[in-house]
């Protein structure tokens, strides 16, 4: 009982967190600097999620730079610089992971 009392209770927590922004806020224009701040949070987060799996697999530093994830997040990094497109980015990371792994396999 008392699990489902903490979920409850993160629950409310997160709503009210989420909804601080849309009923504080409302139809009030942001300034500049915040506009321009928000911009940048889905990159800092996406970096936030996949940078340890990147570095740390399995919990341990990794000890090759042609370790295949970290090939593939610079790839991937790359093909986003220059083309800006998600399901490019995606693709070149996924297919220079697989390769890179099945070098390793030779």
């Amino acid at each position: 009982m008392m699990l489902v009392g903490l979920f409850a209770l993160l629950g409310l927590v997160n709503f009210l967190l989420r909804y601080a922004f849309i009923g504080l806020l409302g139809e009030r224009p942001l300034p500049d600097w915040l506009r321009l701040g928000l911009r940048f949070v889905p990159l800092a987060i996406l970096t936030a999620l996949i940078t340890p799996d990147v570095l740390l697999p399995g919990g341990e530093w990794i000890r090759s730079p042609l370790e295949p994830r970290l090939v593939a997040a610079v790839v991937a990094i790359a093909v986003a610089a220059r083309t800006r497109h998600t399901l490019a980015t995606l693709a070149s990371g996924m297919l220079t992971f697989w390769l890179v792994q099945w070098l390793h396999t030779l």
